[in-house]
């Protein structure tokens, strides 16, 4: 009798291991969420079959404004490790601390130490993923976190991260060669996003907007001055914005209207089309 008591203890002691195992254990995988989408492609190529990712801001959803549903707040308390950019995305100054309410036991990840920022005390622009060169240090700054969440499994996510960081380099060469000789450098865009972008490559955004605000009836003019100037035929907007303003100025200029996402979840593709139609309305 004392020995079948043994066993039933013993049965039990494991039962309770095998359910106070983390998410890197054999049977599950790291669970990661990230608060904007081109994070989606860091974890898969540095995570693989390791984890799984959640997105808090949909394809297509405005990151200033947007609150996250209830099923993904529900969902987050299931989450191991959460990513944030780490600089001034609305949505990360708005609901950080509340999803770490929701769950304070997942492990916090900030992708933006080492990065040079751009901007000052009161404005710091914080779309700093746009650079190849940056995206660089933030898989780095992930890497690091998902091993010290998941250390058995730390010679896998290293040598998935150099693999991507090789991805990189080749994007950010790709890139540099496409501008090399370039014969102009200004280009328009309604929100201007790309500041990281600009400054890797040697080229200006003229923004339609500052610093979120919708421009004045003078800038405008101002805008048109200066496009015509410049002999600029395209103005750039993104998936997210309101082109009512772009639209304006592309009409007193003559200009055609193109869409660049600052958002868009394939990385590496993304930032390939938008330095070739940058490239283009350059020539």
């Amino acid at each position: 009798m004392r020995h079948f008591q043994y066993i039933i203890i013993t049965v039990y002691l494991l039962i309770s291991l095998f359910r106070c195992q983390p998410a890197n254990s054999l049977t599950d995988k790291l669970r990661v969420t990230v608060s904007i989408l081109p994070l989606t492609e860091f974890i898969r190529e540095i995570g693989g079959e390791k984890v799984t990712v959640d997105v808090m801001i949909p394809p297509g959803a405005f990151p200033h404004s947007y609150e996250p549903k209830p099923a993904q707040l529900r969902q987050l308390k299931n989450t191991d490790v959460f990513v944030k950019v780490g600089t001034p995305v609305e949505f990360e100054v708005n609901w950080m601390d509340k999803l770490i309410q929701i769950n304070p036991h997942m492990q916090i990840i900030d992708a933006s130490p080492g990065i040079d920022l751009i901007g000052s005390e009161d404005h710091i622009d914080p779309h700093i993923w746009l650079s190849p060169k940056n995206a660089k240090i933030m898989v780095q700054s992930i890497t690091r976190g998902l091993i010290l969440a998941d250390s058995v499994n730390s010679h896998f996510y290293q040598n998935n991260q150099e693999n991507y960081l090789d991805k990189l380099d080749q994007l950010d060469n790709q890139i540099s060669a496409l501008f090399a000789h370039k014969t102009k450098s200004d280009f328009i865009v309604l929100h201007p996003s790309w500041s990281y972008f600009t400054r890797d490559y040697g080229l200006n955004q003229i923004g339609i907007e500052h610093e979120g605000k919708e421009p004045s009836a003078r800038h405008l003019q101002l805008l048109i001055d200066e496009a015509n100037q410049k002999e600029i035929a395209v103005v750039f907007i993104a998936p997210q914005d309101n082109p009512k303003n772009a639209f304006t100025l592309a009409n007193e200029i003559s200009a055609n209207i193109q869409t660049i996402d600052p958002l868009d979840g394939n990385y590496i593709a993304n930032l390939t089309h938008v330095a070739q139609l940058v490239s283009e309305t350059l020539k």
